[in-house]
């Protein structure tokens, strides 16, 4: 009865010297099937708490050629601790949400292509425009939102895809507002537009030139709208897994 009391003030002594996260990291290797000797390698736990734990655990041991088993191993050294307290995963998460207020080179151009198709839609439909402009931008301001949260990058790419639509839509917008544009300034444009008579018809020489013009810009607007959002995303998970390292 002595020798067991005095084992079993040695198992709580030697409990006190580790965290429980630690102990919890040694608990898994060994129901993973590390022996113990590998254990308390990475673990840096006393070899002999390592193997009361086997022994408490009912633990086998694997083959010691799947000892170094890749994936096992990565595995693993995702639940080593940082600290007490801290794992990597949660100070990621807390560096990319204090960037997701910022305002970057891509939210510029984003919102800017933003108010270009908002413009568009307002000079084509007049204050009917309003109500198009208001749910597009809240949808493309909630998609970018979604880009920047970390927590949220598998629906941040259902956003990016309804950017892409949205982005074909607002296409149409840039297209019309540039058209407009560039005829009601035709006389100042670098090519000549005149009329000119042809077949007993008044036509405008070089007149298909704003409308050609004009598809470019929107094409133009749209894909780098579609850009911003798509490598906000990438940035994002980038900057996760770099300082989660």
């Amino acid at each position: 009865m002595k020798r067991k009391s005095e084992m079993q003030a040695a198992t709580v002594a030697t409990r006190k010297q580790y965290s429980g996260t630690t102990i919890q990291w040694a608990q898994e290797m060994l129901l993973q099937g590390f022996a113990p000797a590998y254990v308390a390698q990475e673990t840096g736990i006393d070899g002999g708490y390592v193997r009361t734990l086997k022994f408490r655990l009912g633990a086998k041991e694997m083959q010691p050629a799947r000892v170094h088993d890749s994936e096992i191993l990565r595995e693993f050294v995702a639940l080593k601790p940082v600290t007490e307290t801290e794992t990597p995963a949660p100070i990621a998460a807390q560096k990319a949400q204090a960037g997701r207020f910022g305002l970057s080179t891509l939210d510029i151009v984003f919102y800017t292509t933003t108010a270009t198709a908002c413009a568009g839609f307002i000079t084509a439909f007049q204050w009917w425009g309003l109500p198009v402009s208001l749910v597009y931008t809240l949808i493309l301001v909630d998609a970018m939102g979604m880009a920047k949260d970390v927590t949220l990058q598998k629906t941040a790419e259902r956003g990016g895809a309804a950017v892409i639509v949205f982005e074909i839509i607002a296409g149409f917008a840039h297209t019309y507002v540039f058209n407009s544009v560039m005829w009601a300034n035709y006389k100042s444009l670098p090519f000549e537009i005149e009329q000119v008579i042809r077949g007993g018809e008044v036509t405008w020489n070089n007149g298909d030139k704003p409308f050609f013009v004009a598809v470019c810009i929107a094409v133009i607007l749209s894909a780098s709208a579609v850009y911003a959002v798509d490598t906000t995303i990438k940035k994002t998970r980038e900057r996760v897994k770099n300082a989660a390292k």
